[in-house]
């Protein structure tokens, strides 16, 4: 069966279009709150795997494309960065990794996904299974025998057998993970169809080949041995992957995928080191070899070795860039970093080596793009999204008391509660003229066409409207700002961004309503807050009293990332030096940093918040300037010796 899918944005919402064979096809969004990743299994379920931002919590979600229903969604704070699943026919469920609610030693605000979260199919029930103490999945692999087997991050492998929920735990006892900067090399990284098998890169010893002297005069004697060996005259190593066992867990067997003479006589001499350090052939299939110990000046001597050696060692011996396995898990294809193939069974017979296939020279328009939905299940959705997200408000006539009227109700439905309007973090009003939808942009406008005289009766319900929006947003448990919508101009912009423009362009005093506005707005993205309705507050009323001089030194502090222009030019020093003294300007800069309750940028670990904000507003300051300078030294606290 086709699925297809494609991400609205914005609007965070994934839009999926099953084509069963001989049906219409299904269209639908997973989730109305955060894109997803789209896995078909069964060749009737979807599992979504959502990917959620800031405070939301990520979601699964199991859909049936025969029922064409929802068998279950599922939300976790477990499931963030969630990469896998697995999906066992035998029992009918799909398993998701989840945590009981154990934490990471080292980072408290992570969950442990010690466990499983079991979704059947047929009845859409789930349930949590706990694996173990302290265990924490990587990796999740349905066998050919219906147990479900996880991988602990190297240190355990556990197996889940679904049928009475008991788990089998072995250790992965020499199976070491050391520095981070070099975790990806260590760690298992295939896993065989049949959850049985696991590969990773072979780094505990330097697999090496010294041709014999029959070798060298019989080459078929070489091939016997590998085919590679064949053609190589010197020493020749070997790029090579280790084979475990999962249940339990243990090191099979090591295979030798290819051998490759040394490409510089610096780099030979650096795995000839490691090779001298453990013989291959004695291995004991569990110590590691490579960052473990570091080299001795003695040995850099022996070797001629300059620089540090390790990663250069390690990038030649993990050589195998992908593996596909076999349908029948008895053997895989690697592909090497040069773009060659080779065939290996599990038993380590090994096949000829094919050369890389060229990729196709790229010319314009000439690549396929991936088959995306129809246009009909895009627009149904985006229809859908736009009409929950959209508030709409009559529009009786465009006289001044029936424009007052509109935002009189719009005001009204925002004091009765902001939760009610927001979808997906967005909320838009759009006001209906009869057959006509006027967004935002073009109802103000009809507010500007009118006499100035006239335009006074929409003040009161504006600051109204601004005020019970400003104040809930304060009180939202979230850090995502709302949005104006998902479509048009000012979808980006932040909710409101028209009316709070208007309102600045009517109202001498709408700098003190419009405080909770501006601080609803994310102020390193969104510029209309600072490049439209912040010089609309300055030409209306100008910096010229105390009061507005306070609130543009409180703007200078909160919105700083997202002006085009310079902020020592914006006046308000220059208005602050003829109506306070340093002491008083000081003062009211404390205050106003005092105002903010959280930091929302970027700082250095040892400033607080306030210092920060003052520090914003002394680096405005003009350090030639002698009142500038007292307000300075007002401002920056001397250094404790």
């Amino acid at each position: 069966m086709d699925v297809r899918h494609f991400d609205l944005l914005p609007g965070d919402v994934t839009v999926v279009e099953a084509l069963p064979e001989g049906r219409e096809p299904w269209g639908f969004a997973p989730f109305d709150d955060q894109c997803a990743v789209i896995n078909l299994v069964d060749d009737r379920f979807i599992v979504a795997l959502g990917k959620a931002r800031g405070r939301r919590l990520p979601r699964v979600g199991v859909f049936d494309v025969e029922e064409r229903t929802v068998v279950a969604t599922v939300q976790s704070a477990a499931f963030q960065y969630l990469s896998g699943f697995a999906f066992s026919s035998k029992h009918r469920a799909v398993f998701i990794p989840d945590s009981s609610g154990e934490r990471l030693d080292d980072m408290p605000s992570a969950l442990l996904r010690d466990g499983l979260r079991r979704i059947d199919v047929d009845t859409g029930t789930h349930r949590f299974i706990h694996l173990a103490p302290g265990f924490f999945i990587s990796d999740i692999v349905a066998r050919s025998d219906g147990a479900i087997v996880c991988n602990g991050n190297g240190k355990r492998i556990a197996v889940l057998h679904p049928e009475d929920d008991s788990v089998e735990v072995s250790e992965a006892t020499g199976f070491i993970r050391t520095f981070q900067k070099s975790q990806t090399v260590f760690k298992l990284r295939w896993f065989s169809p049949d959850g049985y098998w696991a590969l990773r890169a072979h780094l505990g010893s330097v697999v090496t080949h010294d041709p014999s002297l029959l070798e060298r005069l019989f080459p078929g004697r070489a091939k016997a041995v590998h085919p590679d060996l064949a053609i190589i005259k010197g020493r020749a190593y070997g790029v090579s992957l280790d084979l475990y066992r999962l249940d339990p867990f243990r090191h099979h067997r090591r295979l030798a995928l290819r051998y490759q003479p040394t490409p510089s006589p610096s780099l030979g001499r650096v795995l000839d080191y490691y090779a001298d350090r453990q013989d291959w052939r004695t291995w004991d299939g569990r110590s590691q070899l490579f960052f473990t110990k570091d080299m001795t000046t003695e040995d850099r001597k022996k070797y001629q070795i300059r620089k540090s050696p390790e990663e250069a060692a390690v990038s030649f011996l993990t050589g195998v860039e992908a593996v596909t396995w076999d349908a029948d898990s008895l053997g895989f294809v690697a592909t090497f970093t040069d773009g060659q193939t080779r065939h290996v069974t599990i038993d380590g017979q090994v096949g000829p080596l094919q050369p890389a296939v060229p990729e196709p020279k790229y010319v314009m328009g000439s690549l396929t793009p991936r088959p995306l939905p129809s246009e009909q299940a895009i627009s149904r959705v985006r229809r859908d999204i736009a009409d929950r997200a959209t508030v709409r408000v009559p529009l009786h006539d465009a006289s001044p008391a029936g424009l007052a009227m509109a935002v009189s109700e719009m005001a009204d439905r925002m004091e009765a509660g902001l939760a009610d309007l927001v979808f997906n973090d967005a909320v838009q009003f759009v006001v209906i003229d009869g057959r006509r939808r006027l967004n935002d942009k073009r109802f103000f406008d009809l507010v500007r066409a009118l006499p100035a005289d006239e335009r006074q009766a929409i003040i009161p319900p504006l600051r109204r409207l601004l005020e019970s929006y400003g104040r809930q947003v304060a009180e939202r448990d979230s850090v995502i700002s709302i949005k104006w919508g998902f479509t048009g101009e000012n979808a980006e912009h932040a909710a409101l961004s028209q009316a709070a423009l208007m309102l600045a362009q009517l109202d001498p005093g709408s700098f003190e309503v419009l405080r909770g506005w501006f601080e609803s707005v994310d102020q390193e993205h969104d510029y209309f807050a600072a490049e439209k309705v912040l010089p609309a507050i300055k030409k209306r009323v100008g910096f010229d009293d105390l009061a507005t001089v306070r609130f543009g030194l409180w703007f200078l502090m909160y919105q700083w990332q997202t002006t085009s222009y310079d902020l020592s030019k914006l006046g308000v020093i220059e208005a602050a030096r003829g109506l306070f003294d340093p002491p008083s300007f000081a003062a009211a800069v404390t205050e106003e940093a005092q105002k903010f309750s959280s930091f929302d940028g970027f700082k250095d670990s040892d400033t607080s918040d306030v210092e920060h904000r003052i520090g914003i507003i002394v680096a405005i300051l003009d350090v030639a300037h002698p009142w500038d300078q007292a307000a300075s030294r007002m401002l920056v606290k001397p250094a404790v010796a």
